[in-house]
């Protein structure tokens, strides 16, 4: 009955994990049994080295305080005067749809000259005063002209008219702005503060984290170690205690204490391989990268 529970959970351990994974279950998987427990050739001088170095959390955080260094020397940048020089050319176009409506407008605007040049020198002839009437004739638009603004016209849009280059200097000197820029600069350095507060911190817990799980794992080592030697002495003894028994030289109850006292001793060494792998895991989270 235990041996079908046993396997029943194993079936249903293996769907957990696949779950965990994210993936289906492929349909001929097998778990194994044995692990393989290497020794530790870490130091642990160079596991904080590298926990320093390369851990992830550490390293955001000294960005956020490079960071918050960086907006200090901005805010206490505001008290500095400011000169911003410009420079740019520029120029414009334009044209119109029709060509003929620029040359009407002009015809319109030379007719509206010439009347007016004949009624000024008509009142001036009305009063004896010299005059210019017989050149207020002369005050028309000719077909040259009216050609050169069709061609003047037709330049649009490539042919731009220039502007003058145009250079200014401006000057900012900060004075009073209601004690603003120094609450901003305050601000700044308190966050400073925190980031290199929060940056200290992470180091000190990191440096006890792979500590902690540096001495774990060395003890689960040293506990594997001492656990197969359990085992493998309870293996002796329940294969002399099955031998005493076929010849008759010990009672069964001793022998069914032997076995059990060799699956407890191999129950405890498959679990002491389970936590050694479950330190290293550990170890290798609080460092920031794998070791193995």
């Amino acid at each position: 009955m235990q041996v079908l529970k046993a396997r029943n959970q194993i079936e249903i351990e293996k769907l957990r994990l696949f779950q965990l994974m994210g993936v289906p279950q492929p349909p001929s998987v097998k778990l194994v049994s044995e692990f393989a427990v290497t020794p530790t050739n870490l130091r642990l001088e160079e596991l904080l080295e590298a926990a320093h170095r390369q851990n992830p959390v550490v390293l955001a955080l000294r960005s956020r305080e490079r960071a918050a260094n960086l907006h200090v020397r901005r805010e206490r940048g505001e008290y500095s005067p400011t000169l911003s020089l410009s420079t740019g050319i520029g120029g414009y176009t334009y044209g119109f749809t029709s060509s003929s409506f620029p040359v009407q407008q002009a015809m319109a605007q030379s007719e509206a000259s010439r009347l007016g040049c004949i009624r000024t020198e008509e009142v001036r002839a009305a009063l004896n005063l010299s005059n210019n009437l017989a050149q207020c004739g002369s005050m028309v638009l000719t077909d040259a002209d009216a050609q050169a603004i069709r061609e003047g016209n037709s330049r649009f849009p490539f042919d731009f008219t220039r502007q003058p280059r145009a250079f200014t200097a401006v000057l900012s000197l900060p004075l009073f702005d209601g004690f603003a820029r120094e609450q901003r600069v305050q601000e700044a350095v308190a966050n400073r503060s925190d980031a290199r507060y929060s940056v200290r911190a992470r180091e000190l817990a990191l440096t006890a984290d792979v500590t902690a799980a540096y001495l774990t794992l060395v003890t689960a080592e040293k506990t594997v170690a001492l656990q197969e030697q359990n085992a493998a002495k309870a293996r002796q003894e329940l294969k002399l205690m099955q031998d005493r028994y076929r010849i008759g030289a010990t009672t069964f109850v001793d022998l069914a204490q032997s076995r059990a006292t060799y699956e407890r001793a191999e129950s405890d060494r498959i679990n002491a391989i389970y936590d050694y792998h479950k330190a290293f895991a550990i170890l290798e989270s609080a460092v920031g990268k794998p070791l193995r």
